[in-house]
C-alpha cells in the first residue's frame, strides 16, 4: 500500500462498493429479470456508474489537494 495515496485508495474502494460486487448477483440479476440482454446492460450501467463517480471524485480530490500525499 505504499504505492498509493489515500486519495487513490479512497477511490478503489468507492469503485469497488458502487460496481457489481460478483458474479453471483449477475446470475440474481439474469434469473429475477429472466433476460440476458437486461443482465448485461444493468452490469454495463451500474460499472459506467461506478466508473464515472469515481472519476468525478478522484477528479475533484486532485484539484482541492485532498490526500494525494503519499503517507509513509
Amino acid at each position: 500500500m505504499k504505492n498509493y495515496t489515500p486519495l487513490q485508495a479512497f477511490c478503489v474502494m468507492l469503485f469497488c462498493l458502487l460496481s457489481i460486487p460478483c458474479l453471483a448477483t449477475l446470475a440474481i440479476i439474469r434469473r429475477e429479470l429472466n433476460s440476458w440482454k437486461m443482465t448485461f446492460i444493468e452490469g454495463a450501467g451500474l460499472f459506467l456508474l461506478a466508473y464515472i463517480i469515481t472519476m468525478v471524485v478522484y477528479q475533484v480530490g486532485t484539484v482541492l489537494k485532498i490526500g494525494t500525499n503519499l503517507i509513509g
